[in-house]
């Protein structure tokens, strides 16, 4: 059997040139295409013709659409007014809008030939059989091609259950986000970026001056980034023919050495000077400066900032000095038998310098004595809560006062409930107008508090 067509849209993955204008054209389409592994058969139609509702696709649109649904290969059928999509489910009934007539909506054209597929009534499913049927996940022995592994896990049993679904239960689980990279189970950079960190590492003493943002200068790594001398001026031209330090311009020029002092510079610095050019040193003057090492945790290497703390599969320990977090609210230490560096936090690590250990923060308690809450203020009473500990906080409370309580003099604010509080009707004429009168008014006046 076989159906007319076009020319091929897709060709092992790849869209298939085409570039005259019955191509490059928008019209309605109709293609059939199928997966790479041969086992799905994709149909599809895109209606045209029709301003403001779908004016078709060209053929490299339609292999951009074929591809997302997966097609790998592909072929153009008949399209324009032929392209007709039916279902006959439960009766036929056509699903798209032809323009089989004169371009006109809803119309049908007469067409010699059409691709149609019967599908045959669906076989009851009996799970127990051993063979993996329609709605099943497997069945028995039969796991459907699948295993732990292209179910996302790292190794371990697959198996069924008696209800044809999958058992996971000896399945290893992925750790992957546990904060450790274990190159052992096949994490790295690429498997497992959020716990296998990459970067990049200068290595002084490879012959390439990778510049001070690499940590690479004249001071760090003279053998690959060597010093330059940009020459200044002569002490012969400066006053008297003597160097002495102090530049005077007005007798003294750019000629002289104290007006114009050599400067050395070294390669790495970013700025190129002197006898520097792009060959002598690229990363100064724009010349080409090679690619850096890289380093990945879970390569079995340990470099460029791998440590045993942030990189213990590569780098391991075997002191517990190696495990230094610079973290003084946990224990270092290295269990030499695994290379493995346990920091553990501690709730008052002895080693925390100024302080104790507040929410894994190295600082010093708000307060260990009343006399650390001290304020310079007579009539409160200055207290530490809970002192020395993480929640240790000073109080300065007003403690009361009486009526003959110096506290209370000149008067008493409305925060002190103890003393008597302060009226207008105590002022000159019984009215607060904002200003003591110390002549006629008391401290029972509200204008004097």
């Amino acid at each position: 059997n076989a159906v007319g067509g076009f020319s091929r849209i897709l060709t092992n993955g790849v869209k298939t040139p085409c570039t005259n204008i019955r191509c490059t054209a928008v019209h309605p389409r109709t293609a059939a295409g199928l997966t790479q592994d041969g086992a799905h058969l994709i149909l599809i139609t895109v209606d045209g013709r029709q301003a403001g509702v779908s004016e078709g696709l060209t053929i490299n649109e339609m292999g951009d659409l074929l591809l997302e649904f997966g097609a790998y290969n592909a072929v153009e059928l008949d399209g324009g007014g032929s392209t007709t999509l039916v279902f006959s489910d439960p009766s036929p009934r056509v699903v798209n809008v032809p323009v089989g007539m004169n371009d006109v909506p809803g119309t049908l054209r007469p067409n010699g030939n059409n691709f149609g597929i019967y599908a045959a009534p669906a076989v009851p499913t009996v799970c127990g059989n051993n063979v993996k049927e329609l709605g099943e996940e497997c069945d028995g022995t039969d796991l459907g091609g699948q295993s732990c592994s292209t179910l996302g896990y790292i190794g371990g049993d697959l198996s069924c259950t008696t209800g044809c679904t999958y058992d996971v239960s000896l399945c290893v689980e992925n750790p992957c986000g546990d904060g450790y990279c274990d190159g052992s189970i096949g994490e790295n950079c690429t498997t497992c970026s959020t716990d296998c960190t990459a970067g990049s590492y200068a290595v002084c003493g490879d012959g390439v001056c990778h510049g001070v943002n690499y940590g690479e200068t004249g001071a760090t790594c003279p053998a690959d980034c060597p010093y330059v001398q940009i020459p200044g001026g002569t002490c012969s031209v400066c006053l008297r023919g003597v160097c002495d330090g102090v530049c005077n311009p007005r007798k003294e020029g750019s000629t002289c050495a104290d007006c114009n002092p050599a400067v050395i510079h070294s390669c790495g610095d970013l700025a190129c000077t002197g006898s520097e050019n792009a060959t002598t040193c690229p990363v100064d003057c724009g010349g080409i400066v090679p690619d850096l090492p890289q380093y990945c945790c879970g390569d079995s290497v340990c470099a460029g900032s791998e440590s045993a703390n942030n990189c213990r599969y590569d780098c391991g320990c075997t002191i517990d000095a190696d495990c230094n977090d610079a973290n003084e609210c946990t224990t270092d230490i290295c269990n030499a038998g695994t290379g493995v560096c346990e920091n553990t936090p501690v709730g008052n690590d002895a080693s925390c310098t100024g302080g104790i250990c507040c929410n894994g923060a190295c600082s010093a308690p708000t307060c260990v004595s009343d006399t650390d809450c001290t304020d310079s203020q007579s009539c409160t009473a200055d207290t530490c809560i809970n002192p020395g500990t993480c929640s240790a906080s000073c109080s300065n409370s007003w403690p009361g006062c009486g009526l003959t309580d110096t506290c209370c003099a000149p008067g008493c604010g409305s925060t002190d409930p103890d003393c008597p509080q302060a009226t207008c009707s105590a002022c000159f004429k019984g009215v607060c107008d904002g200003s003591c009168n110390p002549s006629k008014e008391s401290s029972s006046c509200l204008d004097c508090i």
